[in-house]
């Protein structure tokens, strides 16, 4: 739910509210116009650079401690 804008999370489905896009393109948004591989393209992106994320704020985190 970290990912999920605040406004989205009482939605039905909040996971598909999260921006994968610098222009804010999200599960949804390919749902509704994108293909199939523009979504498996634009998620596994995603996961890369949120994965690099939280593997740099733990090496911060254990650096500092």
């Amino acid at each position: 739910m970290h990912f999920v804008p605040q406004d989205r999370r009482e939605t039905r489905s909040p996971c598909r509210h999260i921006p994968l896009t610098s222009r804010g393109e999200t599960v949804n948004s390919f749902y509704g116009w994108g293909t199939q591989e523009e979504l498996e393209t634009a998620l596994r992106a995603w996961l890369l650079r949120s994965i690099a994320l939280v593997e740099q704020e733990e090496q911060a985190s254990s650096q500092s401690a």
